[in-house]
């Protein structure tokens, strides 16, 4: 009897015990990082803010800091010094920044096809780059699409009429401006619910492709932390799928972020991007070696690059590889 009564004791100390070491260990704590975006809050970042609004990053023991960006940053040169560990940018930026020695790369893209388009009202007629001719058309000074767009088509860039940017779209709707350089998840979205019909073209179609919106990291955060940035770019891409397949949920999301209360507008937007990011063709977020040789070979016919490279020093698959597996 005094045997079993001290058995019963040995067994229900170790029990406690074991319970006792169980109920003390704790998670290690989140990796903290920071991702720098392209532009202020809006719907081109729904993904992220899915994920975390979700708790994917928190599932991958993540504590991520999205932190707009602008005019008044450089989200490359950021990234570059360590200050943010991803950027978000244009593919181009990506390219033209490597020729220069930045160590930067690409390690997955939102955009497959850039969302900067030209655009009119349908009863202009004009539906195509040579319907350009001879019209007033809005373009930034940086522009470098438009003139390669135009010389696809056989039409010099001189047989336009190039007039300076402008933030007001009475200009269009008045006929005072006739073709405009926007963004489809913007003003043509804006003038859409602004009662309009609206022609696009995209530079895209005419030989002009570009990569927007490029997750990018340096070289030495890669070699640092491979395992980080693999658990990043998966609740990321898990928060671009569900963002997808959830527009008008997606759209709810950014209006806790976004400065923009119209919320008709975020949701024709987030609906107007979809086809750019999920175009069937790769999964979200999938990179193609012929698009960034065409970005590369596009920026030197310009000579915007400082250095030539090895074109396969900008980007790496190796992370959305481990994403996606076998899919």
């Amino acid at each position: 009897m005094v045997k079993s009564v001290k058995f019963s004791l040995f067994i229900f100390l170790a029990i406690t015990v074991v319970t006792a070491c169980a109920t003390n260990t704790t998670a290690p704590p989140p990796d903290e990082i920071s991702v720098r975006l392209k532009w202020l809050h809006g719907v081109q970042f729904a993904g992220f803010y899915i994920a975390e609004q979700k708790g994917f990053f928190e599932e991958e023991n993540l504590s991520v800091t999205l932190e707009e960006g602008g005019l008044d940053y450089d989200e490359i040169d950021l990234v570059s010094t360590g200050q943010n560990d991803f950027g978000i940018v244009g593919g181009p930026q990506v390219v033209a920044a490597r020729s220069e020695g930045v160590p930067v790369k690409a390690v997955a893209t939102i955009f497959q096809i850039s969302p900067s388009v030209y655009f009119a009202l349908t009863d202009s007629g004009i539906e195509r780059p040579e319907d350009f001719i001879g019209k007033r058309v809005v373009v930034n000074p940086s522009d470098l699409k438009l003139s390669s767009m135009l010389a696809n088509v056989g039409v010099d860039i001189e047989q336009i009429i190039g007039v300076p940017p402008s933030s007001d779209l009475e200009t269009l709707y008045s006929g005072e401006e006739e073709v405009w350089t926007g963004y489809i998840t913007n003003q043509v979205v804006r003038a859409r619910l602004d009662g309009y019909e609206i022609s696009v073209i995209f530079p895209s179609d005419y030989g002009v492709h570009e990569y927007g919106d490029c997750i990018i990291t340096t070289d030495e955060f890669i070699q640092e932390n491979p395992e980080l940035i693999a658990r990043f770019l998966r609740a990321a891409m898990r928060g671009w799928r569900y963002a997808i397949e959830n527009p008008a949920e997606a759209a709810a999301v950014t209006a806790h972020y976004s400065a923009t209360v119209d919320d008709a507008f975020l949701l024709a937007s987030m609906e107007a991007q979809t086809p750019l990011i999920h175009n069937g063709e790769a999964p979200i977020g999938w990179m193609q070696a012929d698009a960034w040789q065409g970005m590369y070979a596009f920026l030197q016919a310009h000579q915007k690059l400082a250095d030539a490279y090895d074109v396969e020093d900008v980007y790496t698959l190796r992370f959305l590889q481990q994403v996606y597996g076998d899919e």
